[in-house]
């Protein structure tokens, strides 16, 4: 049962994202995922999101829900974001 995972999803730039996912990876336990959707070859992105998901108690949830740009989403708002990325990085 989902009760105790928590989806969510940060807005970044580039530099940071990477940066973000070095930690997550560091961090990771067997039931987290963080997925970042890539531009497509030839394009540019200003803005980045990582679409997270993780149990309560984790190293990574205290970390990236203190974030202030950290938005919560559904488990239903979650597998939507996931099923529209076409390329991606993952940690």
């Amino acid at each position: 049962m989902d009760t105790n995972i928590i989806y969510g999803k940060i807005q970044t730039n580039r530099a940071s994202l990477k940066k973000y996912m070095d930690v997550f990876t560091k961090h990771k336990t067997g039931e987290e995922t963080c997925i970042s959707p890539r531009p497509k070859p030839g394009k540019a992105q200003i803005f980045y999101i990582a679409i997270l998901k993780f149990p309560e108690e984790t190293v990574n949830r205290r970390y990236f829900t203190k974030m202030k740009n950290f938005t919560e989403l559904s488990k239903e708002a979650y597998e939507a974001e996931i099923g529209a990325v076409e390329y991606s990085w993952e940690a």
